[in-house]
């Protein structure tokens, strides 16, 4: 356990705020003069540290408590990661800040494990965290050595190899002081001892992927906790070591001699990802060691969350779908003159087009939904109602910039799974508004989505929202 604050871990959900007494920044009492020490101590642990906070979205100040003694007040923002801190003391890692999804872990490894390759974990060059109990699932290194893995594997990686085989018929170079010797004074004339160059799977790379498959079997099957990620996590990992069952399980290809490689940064990257398995830094389980830093906008993952659910709509009732990922659903602004104004461009999150109808997904990873479903619209607070009426401004502009002539635009909030349950019973998973447009038909639609669940029930809530059944 940490002591004095030496090798601290703290923790904070997405979105909320971390107080830490300054004093838990020194090894020591600091006596009579202890409020100005801890004051000066947790100034310089911000000058050593906003920085880095702040790329992560947390906002670190210096506050007092009530009886006057000093404070750092973290507030957290949307995105979450393990971040490694300084200590002002010693001027090491020796403190680490979690900040975990206020919905839940489970339901981000569902989300995970639906959205694939739309959303990565960023892995920032940062040193390690200190040793301690991190509070993070075994999946969250996981899943991205997983997917670094597969990659890999997909590109089928050959090169070329001198092969030396005994043939019927001559291929390459032929040795023929072996082939006089051996095989035609035996009156086996047919037996010609060649060396050719073949196109050969990189053994030793491949014996690593089945090495580090079988590490990380090993580390989740001791899970006690998220057991559904860990189980989809587990079937992945198996396919992939069928993959490469025929090569030998070594670490060879991961030698020091082995940096960058001429084939690109799957090949790095994936390389990278199984070191960290042979290092068991992410691994839970088998033995206590640093943790890596990293990062994840949680925003990106409930857009692409919500995209794989209209994808499945689509395929429900027909029509095609555009994503803001891939720029589809761009929708510039002409200022007038064309340098002023701001934003130069709308560009909604999802959008799902058919003949002359267009439905437009707008995803918002706040907690307005809870909020308002707990209490009366009267009684949320005045930041949370200006927040809402801007997403309902938002989301009223893209339908204004659509050229169809039927408008329906979808602002989805998250929601924990029982959440959604009960809302779906009640028929209040969503709302429904027509806004009178002349000729056109436009229709608001506030809906919640749960951070895990079938994605198919998911999508036929939605199409059933939306008037398609």
């Amino acid at each position: 356990m940490a002591r004095n604050g030496v090798s601290a871990i703290w923790q904070v959900s997405d979105s909320g705020v971390l107080r830490i007494a300054a004093a838990r920044l020194l090894r020591a009492p600091t006596g009579r003069h202890a409020g100005a020490v801890e004051a000066r101590v947790g100034a310089q642990f911000l000058d050593m540290n906003t920085k880095l906070l702040a790329s992560f979205g947390i906002d670190a100040q210096l506050a007092s408590m009530r009886d006057g003694r000093p404070e750092l007040l973290f507030h957290a923002g949307s995105t979450i990661g393990a971040i490694p801190l300084r200590s002002p003391v010693s001027g090491d890692i020796e403190h680490g800040l979690i900040v975990r999804p206020r919905f839940g872990w489970l339901g981000v490894g569902a989300m995970l494990s639906g959205v694939g390759a739309r959303v990565q974990l960023e892995l920032p060059k940062l040193p390690t965290l200190p040793k301690s109990e991190l509070g993070v699932p075994a999946w969250v290194i996981a899943s991205i050595v997983l997917f670094r893995l597969e990659r890999l594997v997909s590109l089928s990686l050959r090169h070329f190899q001198e092969l030396h085989e005994i043939v019927d018929r001559p291929r390459g170079r032929i040795h023929w002081s072996a082939y006089i010797a051996r095989y035609l004074a035996r009156a086996q004339p047919s037996r010609v001892p060649c060396s050719y160059p073949a196109l050969q799977a990189d053994e030793a790379l491949m014996g690593a992927v089945h090495a580090t498959a079988l590490k990380q079997l090993q580390s989740l099957s001791v899970v006690r906790r998220d057991t559904v990620v860990a189980r989809r996590l587990m079937t992945r990992y198996e396919s992939l070591r069928q993959a490469v069952s025929s090569t030998r399980p070594r670490w060879s290809a991961l030698g020091a001699d082995r940096t960058t490689s001429s084939q690109g940064s799957t090949v790095d990257e994936a390389i990278e990802a199984m070191r960290w398995t042979f290092d068991d830094r992410g691994l839970a389980g088998l033995r206590p060691m640093a943790g890596l830093a990293w990062r994840l906008p949680m925003e990106g993952v409930f857009e692409a969350w919500i995209e794989v659910v209209v994808r499945s709509m689509a395929r429900m009732v027909g029509g095609v779908v555009r994503t803001g990922r891939g720029r589809e659903t761009l929708r510039p602004l002409a200022w007038s003159p064309p340098y002023a104004g701001s934003q130069r461009y709308l560009l909604p999150d999802v959008e799902l087009v058919r003949d002359d109808e267009s439905i437009i997904f707008d995803a918002k990873y706040k907690s307005h939904w809870e909020e308002i479903d707990e209490r009366s619209w009267h009684s949320v607070s005045d930041t949370t109602r200006e927040s809402h009426r801007a997403d309902l401004l938002q989301v009223l502009a893209y339908a204004a910039a659509s050229e169809s002539r039927k408008v329906t635009c979808v602002l989805v909030y998250p929601c924990r799974e029982t959440t959604w349950a009960s809302l779906r019973e009640r028929g209040r998973h969503a709302h429904v508004a027509e806004i009178p447009a002349g000729a056109r038909s436009i229709k608001l639609i506030l809906a919640a989505v749960p951070l895990a669940g079938s994605v198919e029930s998911l999508a036929r809530a939605l199409a059933e929202a939306t008037g398609d059944r």
